[in-house]
């Protein structure tokens, strides 16, 4: 149980519709945050940054997705439409399952 207007989760792999009503989350959330800890597995880095969690929440709902491809120069080709995919903001442009997300990837990886 938590209190009304309690954060539930981290912040830097919060999609913007958890951060705003964690009701209207659903696996397009969990999705969303598989492609934030994509971004911190190749860049070191969360996708964005701020000083507060706030400057952060406002971050996932209104910064542009920036590219894989100039923060991490050895990422295989495609892999940035895959991402900005996975972090788009409506939930509804977002893939709409993790077999969709796999099947993409395993397109990647078979050339």
């Amino acid at each position: 149980m938590t209190n009304t207007g309690v954060i539930m989760g981290t912040v830097d792999y919060m999609s913007p519709e958890q951060a705003l009503r964690s009701r209207d989350a659903d696996s397009r959330s969990d999705i969303y945050s598989l492609g934030c800890t994509l971004h911190y597995l190749l860049t070191g880095r969360p996708v964005f940054e701020g000083d507060t969690v706030m400057a952060r929440l406002i971050a996932h709902r209104e910064v542009p997705v920036p590219s894989l491809e100039q923060k991490c120069k050895g990422a295989m080709r495609g892999l940035d439409a895959v991402f900005h995919r996975m972090l788009a903001k409506n939930p509804d442009r977002r893939y709409q399952s993790m077999n969709d997300v796999a099947a993409d990837i395993d397109a990647l990886l078979a050339g």
